[in-house]
């Protein structure tokens, strides 16, 4: 019995450390990946306190092997937009101006029972002022009404161009540098992040810490 109070003791602090490592996310926006780990260290952990037979280590290694390949993953991810868009998708925008993308909506298998339930849970209480809706990569949405200033797009994400989100816009490349340099930013590898709000271009200029 003291064998199994230690274990509880010992697993529960590997638990949460590990989950702590992983970064501050609440259940509803983890990634799949940082699910999968998340319930793949729970029941890891487990297997030492359910039999005492089993070794601790053998509770303890595996969970330090995910932890490794969930860090690995989540650090190639932020440097990373395709292996980021191959692991956790893409943002998409299922209502634009009002009008409802159906083609979207079938593709990823949403119903009207679950579009409504998205935009009460999102706080939307008349849908006639809805601009624009975006189902996040985690699954939830994200809105915008008619009388709103528009919705944030990235241009700019640790000096690299997304050039499908200026395509999207309409925006000019030629444009966006122009302002750039008018902020103070000579070099576009210099911008930790840019975006494109209420019809203004906005930067933050990398190693800005508060």
């Amino acid at each position: 019995m003291l064998v199994l109070f230690f274990r509880v003791i010992i697993l529960y602090f590997l638990t949460l450390f590990s989950i702590r490592l992983m970064g501050k996310r609440e259940i509803g926006q983890l990634q799949p990946f940082d699910l999968i780990v998340n319930m793949m260290i729970a029941e890891l952990a487990a297997q030492p306190l359910e039999d005492v037979n089993v070794p601790l280590m053998a509770g303890i290694l595996p969970v330090f092997v995910l932890l490794f390949l969930q860090l690995c993953m989540s650090y190639l991810s932020m440097k990373s937009k395709k292996i980021r868009r191959y692991v956790c998708g893409d943002s998409v925008i299922i209502a634009k101006n009002g009008k409802f993308n159906q083609k979207y909506m079938k593709k990823m298998l949403i119903s009207v029972d679950d579009l409504t339930e998205m935009l009460r849970t999102a706080g939307l209480r008349d849908i006639t002022q809805l601009d624009y809706l975006v189902v996040e990569t985690n699954g939830n949405a994200s809105y915008t009404e008619k009388k709103d200033s528009g919705i944030m797009s990235t241009l700019i994400e640790n000096g690299k161009v997304i050039e499908s989100n200026l395509s999207y816009l309409g925006l000019k490349k030629s444009d966006m540098f122009d302002c750039m340099k008018n902020s103070g930013i000579a070099d576009v590898k210099d911008v930790f992040w840019g975006f494109y709000f209420d019809d203004k271009y906005h930067f933050i200029k990398k190693e800005q810490n508060i």
